[in-house]
């Protein structure tokens, strides 16, 4: 029973850092968000959810994650960006998400990476 109520508790509490994950870029939401699933799973005595719907929320969080985290850079780089837009980009993206959310972590963005080929890569138009 204590168990049971630790789960809780625990999976309540990572859904709610998961959601705020999925804003903040410094947080892996979709995995936190995945351990919140298991944490109520365990409390349900694995009962809530089929093994192989766990198997599938468990890929695909991991998958998005990956995509979230190699997806920008890879873009940038596409569109002729060096390191210093690369660099500006993210720190702009974490900047914004905290100084004007939820818009912040796109206009951070973009504001990061102009400002940062503007102010180290002077020879790019």
């Amino acid at each position: 029973m204590a168990l049971s109520i630790i789960m809780t508790i625990l999976g309540v509490a990572a859904l709610a850092v998961g959601i705020i994950g999925c804003v903040i870029p410094a947080i892996p939401g979709p995995i936190i968000g995945f351990l919140s699933v298991i944490f109520i799973s365990i409390s349900g005595g694995w009962e809530l959810f089929q093994w192989w719907l766990l198997v599938i929320v468990g890929a695909l969080a991991l998958l998005t994650t990956v995509i979230d985290n190699i997806l920008p850079a890879w873009a940038s780089k596409k569109s002729g960006a060096g390191k210093p837009g690369v660099w500006g980009s993210v720190v702009g993206m974490i900047a914004g998400s905290f100084f004007i959310p939820p818009f912040g972590t796109i206009i951070g963005a973009f504001a990061g990476a102009l400002l940062g080929e503007m102010l180290f890569n002077r020879e790019n138009k």
